[in-house]
């Protein structure tokens, strides 16, 4: 009856929202550690949990990309819009919730499209046990030389976020819990760059 009670459970997977499959996936791995069914069954109730995990998996690897696409987009917009500022430096703050991936592939684009620029980007991300704010930051070689170090430069704009971070003088990560205070960030970790450089 166990064994019945999880299979028609499996059954309907295909008819959960997305949303619910993982919390499903969960709730059946734990019931088959702990119920006490025979060898045969509990085999072939693994091997379609682990169709649905791959599944899990799949999906998840294909939204990422999406979101990685459309973060890329947004980076390009905010550099092409930053092209004309005399400004050395550039901070910005870019939705790419807690992937990290993502972040580093909209520094990427702003780079490459500002080489002569510092540039920070942070990320709000409020979902899940711990929100917070990622940052990521690149230096490039004639600024170093003029004392804008990513790892200083993201130690103090983490530093207004209850956080911390820090890395190579060319490219840095880190991040902070307080999601109020990402505007402070923002102006602060610029005007820390602007009086580096102006020193």
């Amino acid at each position: 009856n166990a064994a019945k009670g999880l299979s028609d459970r499996l059954d309907e997977a295909d008819k959960l929202p997305p949303e619910r499959l993982p919390d499903l996936v969960t709730d059946i791995t734990n019931q088959l550690d702990q119920l006490t069914l025979s060898l045969t069954e509990k085999h072939a109730l693994r091997a379609r949990l682990g169709t649905l995990q791959d599944q899990l998996k799949a999906r998840a690897k294909a939204a990422a990309g999406a979101r990685r696409g459309e973060v890329e987009r947004d980076a390009k917009i905010i550099a092409q819009g930053l092209e004309g500022s005399g400004d050395p430096v550039a901070v910005a703050t870019i939705d790419a919730g807690d992937d990290r991936q993502a972040l580093q592939a909209a520094l990427k684009v702003m780079t490459d499209t500002l080489p002569r620029k510092g540039i920070m980007l942070m990320s709000v991300h409020e979902q899940g046990d711990k929100p917070g704010v990622a940052i990521i930051a690149a230096s490039p070689k004639e600024l170093i030389g003029r004392g804008l170090k990513a790892g200083d430069w993201v130690r103090e704009a983490a530093g207004i976020l209850g956080g911390k971070g820090g890395g190579r003088p060319e490219q840095a990560q880190g991040g902070g819990p307080d999601t109020t205070k990402v505007r402070d960030a923002v102006k602060g970790a610029k005007t820390w760059a602007m009086k580096v450089l102006s020193v």
